[in-house]
């Protein structure tokens, strides 16, 4: 399951995707030209679409990890996505040189250490991406300031932890919870 403020996966030739784009690109008389030009059969729609945290990334066996996109796919509208799998390939590489030949406590190592930091970028990436297609941001500008600041902080800064307040708001923050959003089956 995935999280979309739109209606549906996107594709091809939606019926209905001109008359979206003409209420976008009003004050633009070229873009209006170039999409009463485009048949409605040629325009892509794009869905955005966040998901939630997975609860574990390690299979049953313990053999097997899950990283980047497979493991936190996110909104993005923060623009944290590969920075994100670097992140984690990064800490992999470094929990499986920790724990030498044993490559299950490797990978578990691996989850400890970067999946709390990978979920909060997740649901602050959801949670930028419901106020962007709300047009709410109910978030102060020096909240906004503070979780771009740790975002930043990577391996240099050992995960620092996010302020309390910040790190609260991000865990109980629930797109499902916004009006325009809609859990959909991929």
């Amino acid at each position: 399951m995935a999280i979309s403020g739109s209606s549906g996966r996107g594709g091809l030739g939606l019926k209905g995707i001109k008359e979206a784009l003409r209420k976008l690109v009003v004050p633009s008389k070229e873009l209006l030209a170039a999409i009463e030009q485009t048949p409605e059969e040629q325009i892509f729609k794009r869905c955005i679409i966040g998901r939630n945290p997975a609860q574990t990334w390690i299979s049953a066996g313990g053999r097997v990890a899950l990283v980047g996109d497979a493991a936190h796919a996110m909104h993005p509208y923060i623009g944290q996505g590969g920075n994100g799998a670097f992140e984690s390939a990064s800490a992999v590489i470094d929990a499986l040189k920790d724990c030498k030949t044993d490559f299950i406590a490797g990978l578990k190592l691996f989850e400890a250490t970067r999946k709390r930091r990978a979920d909060l970028v997740q649901r602050y990436a959801n949670l930028m991406g419901c106020a962007q297609s709300s047009g709410k941001f109910n978030l102060s500008p020096d909240s906004r300031t503070t979780i771009h600041d740790w975002i930043k902080r990577s391996k240099a800064a050992k995960y620092l932890d996010l302020p309390p307040e910040e790190e609260k708001m991000m865990q109980e923050f629930d797109p499902c919870s916004e009006p325009h959003v809609k859990l959909i089956d991929l």
